[in-house]
């Protein structure tokens, strides 16, 4: 009897739930991570690669660990006794509430960003091209190349021979400041 993969779970989907990208599934799956199989959808076509459900959330449970929910906690009642109606949650109030949660909050992701020049500087790679480390240290790229041709500078070569592109170590970077 041949097994039913109807149910189990597409690239996309696993990739989305687990909060990767499609190659990290497919790098797990290498690995014997990730259970997979070829599902051949009923109206035709070419088989798709599919990945066992249990094994999919139980990746996203250990990448994603079930946080504490934030909740708003009541106002006092307007009044002093029994039958007080409540005063509804001011917008500021809340913002305030949020905030305060967010900064105590355990994960990365979960983090208010104040100002653009911030989300310029925490969403860089590790390893950037040598116009993005330009950008970044604020010298010119022709200087960055000079380094690198030296030794001083950490970066590696990525791609083919005539159509790559130096990666700088954002690291290294930081030390020439």
């Amino acid at each position: 009897m041949k097994a039913d993969y109807s149910t189990w779970i597409t690239k996309p989907d696993a990739a989305a739930a687990i909060g990767v990208s499609t190659k990290q599934i497919e790098r797990w799956a290498q690995d014997g991570m990730l259970q997979t199989a070829k599902y051949k959808r009923p109206d035709g076509g070419t088989p798709i690669r599919v990945y066992h459900p249990a094994e999919v959330e139980k990746l996203a449970k250990e990448r994603n660990p079930d946080t504490e929910p934030f909740v708003v906690p009541p106002e006092k009642p307007a009044g002093n006794g029994a039958g007080a109606v409540r005063q509804p949650l001011s917008a500021d109030r809340f913002l305030q509430l949020l905030a305060s949660a967010m900064a105590t909050s355990q994960t990365s992701e979960t983090r208010l960003i104040d100002a653009p020049s911030e989300t310029s500087q925490t969403c860089l790679p590790l390893w950037l091209t040598v116009d993005q480390a330009a950008a970044y240290s604020g010298l010119p790229a022709s200087a960055l190349r000079f380094l690198i041709d030296k030794g001083e500078l950490k970066a590696r070569y990525v791609g083919v021979r005539r159509g790559g592109q130096w990666r700088i170590c954002k690291a290294a970077l930081e030390e020439l400041r």
